[in-house]
């Protein structure tokens, strides 16, 4: 199998998060794993709030193309 690219998210940001609401300790692997999906979805969102600017003929992506990846994808 193929070497998996490192998440730009770091393992200490999702370590923290983690931590914070749970008080459970994030071993390193589920920590780049974690990572790895945020990342994903994070890049997921992007796009489509991309889409949503230049869409209104935006140079600018506002809070609200971000809102709607949210009303349209359900999330």
């Amino acid at each position: 199998m193929g070497e998996e690219k490192a998440a730009k998210i770091s393992k200490i940001a999702v370590k923290k998060l983690v931590n914070g609401s749970s008080g459970l300790i994030l071993n390193d692997k589920a920590a780049e794993k974690l990572a790895a999906i945020l990342e994903a979805k994070a890049a997921d969102i992007a796009t489509h709030a991309v889409a949503n600017a230049k869409k209104h003929n935006r140079n600018t992506i506002l809070e609200e193309d971000i809102e709607n990846y949210a009303m349209t994808r359900g999330d």
